[in-house]
């Protein structure tokens, strides 16, 4: 919607004026490549976790000692900043 709206504000039109609440949630689907980004980057993410999850079984002393052995420690939860 905010993509739509910068398209609208070069002639002076404010669409937040005339806009229900179901555009909002329907406006991402109406462009293509909007949604189209959406899925790429939903698709990336789940792969960086299969296979993190992959080499955590195959090769743990390696990933023991890349994550500062973060995975080992119990009681806390790590945050990943990539």
């Amino acid at each position: 919607m905010l993509f739509t709206q910068q398209k609208y504000s070069e002639f002076g039109i404010n669409i937040f004026e005339y806009a229900a609440i179901f555009e909002f949630l329907i406006a991402p689907f109406s462009d293509f490549k909007i949604l189209l980004f959406s899925t790429i980057t939903i698709t990336a993410v789940l792969l960086l976790c299969k296979l993190d999850d992959a080499w955590r079984r195959k090769y743990p002393k390696t990933y023991s000692k890349i994550n500062f052995s973060f995975d080992k420690k119990t009681g806390s939860v790590s945050i990943a900043i990539f």
